[in-house]
């Protein structure tokens, strides 16, 4: 899935909105595994 161009019109969740900006972000590839990595690291006491 393409992110929207400026000015486009796009339907979120039933309302439409008009693109105003677009910017680039990067999500985890997997978020899951940098739960549990976490969740995994020994606590220091």
């Amino acid at each position: 899935m393409s992110p929207p161009d400026q000015d486009q019109l796009v339907d979120v969740r039933q309302r439409r909105y008009v693109v105003t900006e677009v910017q680039k972000t990067v999500l985890p590839s997997n978020p899951l595994i940098q739960v549990l990595s976490k969740a995994l690291q020994p606590r220091s006491a």
